[in-house]
Formats: C-alpha cells, sequence, structure tokens
C-alpha cells in the first residue's frame, strides 16, 4: 500500500481487511450504545482515532474486494475530515456510536447504502449523492446543519431519535430540499434547533414526524418546511413545532395526520401583506386521503387557502387558538372538499373563513359541541350536511348570521351577503326539508331588509309583515282575518244605511240585510252570498269609498296569499 500515508499506513491496513473480510472493528467492546456517549469522544483515549484519511484509502483501494457488509466501525473517534466527494463506493459504509472531528462530506457520492447511527459530528453534507440502499441515522448529533439537497436514495431515510442543532442563523437544522427517496423518511422523536426543509422532495412511502419537536428561534422563522412535496404515502406530525408548518403546494398521497400537537406558530405576512401569527399552512395542498387535524393546540392561524382534500378534512379538540381575540384562526377560502368536519369539543376565539369553498359534505357534531363563528362564506358550494345542523335550523341561522355583512369598497356601509343563506336552503330542500328551507330564506330576507337603505326598508317592511318576503304567504290571513272584522263592525253599526238593490228581483223576494254576510262577500273574492249586490250603500259616500277600499285590499292580499303559496313571489 502506498506510503503515502504514513503514520496511517496500520490503520490503512487494518480498514482494507476489515471491509474485505466484513468483520467489524468494534473499540467499544462490551459497551452498550447507551454507554457508548458518542459526543465525548475526543476525551477517548488515542488508541480509538481512526484517521478519516485512512478510511478514504482503504475504501478507495483499487485491489479492493469487500464483502456484501461492507466496512463497519463502532466506538471510534474519526480525525481530519472524511471527504468522500465526487467518489464511487464498492461496498456500503457503516460507522455507528463514534465521533466525527469534523464535517463528513458524501456529495455527489455513489455508494450502495450508508449507516451512521449513533454519531456525533458537527454538521453532515450528502449533496446530489446516489445511494442506493438506506440511510440509517438514527440517535445521529450534529452541531450544523444536515445536508442532503438533490440526492437520490433507493431505501428509506431514518432520523429517529436524532438532535439536531444548528448555531448559525443562516444554516438549517435539516435540509432535504429535491431529495428523492423511494421509501420511507422517518423522523421520529427528532429534536431539531433550526428549520426542517423538504421543499419540492420526492418521497415514495411516507414522512414520519411522530414525537418530534421543532424549534426555529428566528422570530419570523419555519419550524419545518414541505413546500412542493411530493408524497406517496402518509405524513404524520410532530408533537411541538415553534415556527410555521408550511406545505404550501404539497401533493400528498395518503393521510395527513396531526393529532395532539402543540404549534406555537410565528409572525409571517399574509397575501394581503399584513403581518400575522401563522401556525399551518397548507395553501394550496393536495391531500388524496383523510386529513386529520385532531385534539392540537395552535397558537396562530391555521390557513389552506386553495386547498384540496380528496376526502376529510377534520377538525376537533381544543385547536385553532391564537393569541388574538378576533379574526380568522381557520382560514380555507376557495378549499375543494369531500367532507369537512367540525367535531365536537372544537374550541376557537377567532372565525372560519369559507369564501369560495367547494363542500361537498360538511358535518358538524353534536350539539353540545362548538363550530367556529363564519367571518365569511361569500360563494360557497355545499352538498349536503349532517349533525345537529340539519335538525337545528335556528343553530344554522345562528352561524350566518354572525359576520354576515361586509363593508362596501366604495363606502363605509355595511352590506348583506345572501348567498350563504340560500346555499344552505338549498342544501336543506334537496335533503328533503322544504319548510326549513323556506324559513332559511326568509331570515335572509329579513337581514337584506336590516342592511338596506331607508328607501328600500319604506318598501320592505311591508312586503316582509305581509306575505314573510314571499316565505311566510300565511302571513296574510291575520290582515284578511282584520279586514273582515272592519268590515262586519262597519255594517253592523251602519246597517240603516244600506238599501236594497231595485235591480235585483228575485221570484221569492229580497231576504234582509245580513252584516256577516255582507262582510264576508266584500273581504272574500271567492264568496259568493250575493249581499253586496242585494244591498247598496245608501247616501253615505264616505261609507262606501271605505268599503270599496277593503275590497281593493281583499283582492291584492288574496293575490298575494296564492302567489306566495304557488311560489311566485320567491323564485330565486
Amino acid at each position: 500500500m502506498g506510503g503515502i500515508f504514513g503514520r496511517n499506513e496500520g490503520w490503512e491496513a487494518r480498514l482494507f481487511n476489515a471491509a474485505t473480510s466484513g468483520i467489524p472493528i468494534d473499540l467499544a467492546s462490551g459497551q452498550s450504545n447507551r454507554e457508548v456517549q458518542a459526543s465525548k469522544s475526543k476525551v477517548w483515549a488515542g488508541s480509538r482515532s481512526v484517521p478519516a484519511d485512512a478510511i478514504r484509502a482503504a475504501l478507495l483501494d483499487p485491489r479492493l474486494a469487500p464483502d456484501p457488509r461492507g466496512l463497519q466501525l463502532r466506538g471510534v473517534r474519526v480525525t481530519g475530515t472524511l471527504n468522500l466527494d465526487y467518489v464511487t463506493l464498492p461496498c456500503r459504509l457503516k460507522i455507528t456510536q463514534s465521533g466525527f472531528d469534523n464535517e463528513p462530506s458524501f456529495n455527489h457520492c455513489t455508494l450502495p447504502a450508508l449507516n451512521l447511527r449513533g454519531c456525533s459530528m458537527p454538521g453532515l453534507t450528502f449533496r446530489a449523492a446516489r445511494i442506493k440502499g438506506d440511510v440509517f441515522l438514527e440517535r445521529l448529533q450534529a452541531t450544523r446543519e444536515v445536508r442532503a439537497v438533490e440526492a437520490t436514495i433507493g431505501g428509506q431515510i431514518n432520523l429517529t431519535k436524532s438532535k439536531l442543532a444548528s448555531h448559525n442563523s443562516k444554516e438549517n437544522a435539516l435540509t432535504l430540499d429535491g431529495i428523492k427517496i423511494k421509501g420511507d423518511v422517518f423522523l421520529c422523536n427528532l429534536t431539531a434547533t433550526g428549520e426542517v426543509r423538504a421543499v419540492d422532495a420526492q418521497i415514495g412511502g411516507q414522512l414520519n414526524l411522530t414525537g418530534a419537536t421543532l424549534t426555529n428561534p428566528e422570530p419570523r422563522g419555519d419550524a419545518l418546511t414541505l413546500d412542493g412535496i411530493n408524497i406517496v404515502s402518509h405524513v404524520v406530525l410532530m408533537r411541538e413545532a415553534t415556527g410555521v408548518v408550511r406545505a404550501v403546494g404539497a401533493r400528498i398521497g395518503g393521510q395527513l395526520i396531526l393529532n395532539g400537537g402543540i404549534l406555537y406558530g410565528a409572525t409571517m405576512f399574509d397575501a394581503n401583506n399584513v403581518l400575522s401569527v401563522c401556525a399551518l399552512l397548507l395553501d394550496g395542498a393536495h391531500v388524496r386521503d383523510d386529513a386529520l387535524v385532531n385534539g392540537i393546540t395552535a397558537h396562530g392561524v391555521i390557513r389552506a387557502i386553495g386547498a384540496h382534500f380528496m376526502s376529510t378534512l377534520s377538525l376537533s379538540g381544543e385547536i385553532l387558538t391564537s393569541g388574538r381575540p378576533q379574526g380568522d384562526v381557520l382560514k380555507l377560502e376557495s378549499i375543494t372538499v369531500a367532507r369537512l368536519k367540525f367535531d365536537k369539543g372544537l374550541t376557537t376565539n377567532g372565525t372560519v373563513n369559507l369564501a369560495g369553498a367547494k363542500i361537498r359534505h360538511l358535518s358538524v357534531g353534536s350539539s353540545e359541541g362548538k363550530i367556529p363563528s363564519l367571518s365569511s362564506a361569500q360563494g360557497w358550494a355545499v352538498g349536503s350536511i349532517e349533525g345537529y345542523f340539519l335538525t337545528k335550523r335556528h343553530s344554522v341561522v345562528q352561524w350566518l348570521r354572525v359576520n354576515s355583512e361586509h363593508v362596501h369598497a366604495s363606502s363605509s356601509r355595511k352590506v348583506f351577503v345572501p348567498q350563504p343563506w340560500r346555499e344552505m336552503a338549498r342544501v336543506y330542500e334537496q335533503s328533503g326539508h322544504p319548510e326549513e328551507a323556506r324559513w332559511i330564506r326568509y331570515k335572509a330576507a329579513q337581514e337584506v331588509t336590516k342592511a338596506a337603505r331607508i328607501r328600500s326598508k319604506i318598501l320592505r317592511w311591508p312586503y316582509g309583515g305581509v306575505v314573510g318576503y314571499g316565505y311566510r304567504p300565511l302571513f296574510v290571513v291575520p290582515w284578511m282575518v282584520g279586514i273582515f272584522a272592519v268590515s262586519l263592525v262597519l255594517a253592523m253599526v251602519f246597517h240603516g244605511d244600506f238599501t236594497q238593490n231595485p235591480m235585483v228581483v228575485t221570484q221569492s223576494g229580497v231576504p234582509g240585510f245580513n252584516a256577516f254576510l255582507y262582510a264576508l262577500d266584500t273581504t272574500i273574492p271567492a264568496a259568493t252570498t250575493g249581499q253586496s249586490a242585494m244591498f247598496l250603500i245608501g247616501k253615505s259616500a264616505w261609507l262606501s269609498a271605505t268599503f270599496a277600499v277593503l275590497r281593493s285590499i281583499a283582492w291584492i292580499l288574496t293575490a298575494l296569499l296564492l302567489a306566495g303559496i304557488s311560489g311566485i313571489l320567491h323564485k330565486d
């Protein structure tokens, strides 16, 4: 072997033989993995120090015919810098429970598999590396960034129980941007200080962050960034995150699960360039299976503008608690969702925005539950509903009434938007509840009147009071009864003013005047008692005019009653 390695020649030979035989070099024999503290490797005995140059030389020796098990080291201190950039290794590399003095580098490296379980190092980089098998980095401790940008991994990558802490504000804790992974990504119980990124990554399996704690100390920093990621299977999110958790434009082929986590959020500018606190950002995301956001505590806005949920979006538990007592804490504008579920126990201190949302099925928990107040639903579409909304129409109206007005852009006048009410009425009608549908439309018409200008109110008040804006035509009945009562009293009091009509002649003679029948004949157009034809009002012009007015009003009320019953008055 070449003598250029000087004092490394002994280790080079030993490493060459270990790679050839596949027998591990274990310098922590007799110690469990828990007992081997790789972070204290710099104080280990010199006999446990392995030069990085010797590892490189042994792996690149042209005479090497490696065992399939590859080069295996345990409990060693790697001195110098292990640089394997742009090389093709003939065997897998396994260095576990060991410490690295400097950051190992595998940029553009090609190797069968990589195993650095339980190691401690300043950082790690394998940019654009091609690893045919798995990458095992469990319990890894790194004080600088771990980077695997645009790497290609044929198996899984596992950082379970790793501790990544970037003390450089310009560095992330973990960067997997553009990575292509055929298998799963396990970040379970990961502790990261600094941003964790996987922008535009392609993952053939699941992304699992169960129990992970992600902290970005920057005031406007992101804790987890998955923008543009494409994941074939499920995404299970972390236990705790300080900073924005974002997956803008992400495509998730399985479930999105965020149960029982705590999201502290961070400040960011929204689409209107307004600074707000955001906890979870899913704008434009596509989730093929269920999205379960249950039992979390989010100190900030949860936003999914324009997102597509092909199955269920479930929201329950004590979630969406924002640091501010008003405004939207759940922004779901223009989402498309097969089933939006507000389950019982849901609590917020803000509002939900569903403007332009397309909801195939809206599910609301039991009446004991609590649904966020609605800030806007203008332009939404709902296919069907279930839960207590289906039978508690007053709850629906109360939900729609809160913040159902908006300020007109050209003035400070508030304008009522009836479209969300009419959409819910349509859903009730198609669900076999026509009476509830008419009642909601009636309530919407009342709200229109409240928000109308004075001139419009003057016209709408009698219209609403007489026939309920066409949705309550039986309101006209008391008015008709009142007209009849007035006619009856006048006919009884002034019966002496009524004289026989000389033009009416019958064989049996003309019966006597009957005040009740005359009033009935006057106020009910369908009545045919003949009293109004047989008797005329004598010289009292005002009485004649009064009965003419009452008869006209009765005809108008009858026409309104028939038009309301037939639906002519409330054609949408």
